[in-house]
């Protein structure tokens, strides 16, 4: 693979470095994520993900039930 600088000799150090700067904006942005969207200073409204992650859903009844072991 052209540019692949891999191995345990250290060259991969940029790689690293991605992955730091990433975990970093993600530890970030977990903070400010917004209960409730509000574009225009008007109702407050949930995103769907919001929605759908607070909805009371049915129990996995549609998965079988394993049998009990003898």
């Amino acid at each position: 693979m052209p540019g692949h600088r891999g191995g345990r000799d250290g060259r991969n150090q940029r790689g690293i470095e991605e992955e730091l700067v990433r975990m970093r904006a993600y530890t970030v942005l977990r903070g400010a994520m917004p209960f409730a969207y509000n574009p225009d200073g008007g109702k407050r409204v949930k995103q769907a993900w919001q929605r759908y992650s607070e909805s009371q859903r049915p129990l996995g009844a549609s998965a079988p039930q394993p049998e009990a072991c003898p």
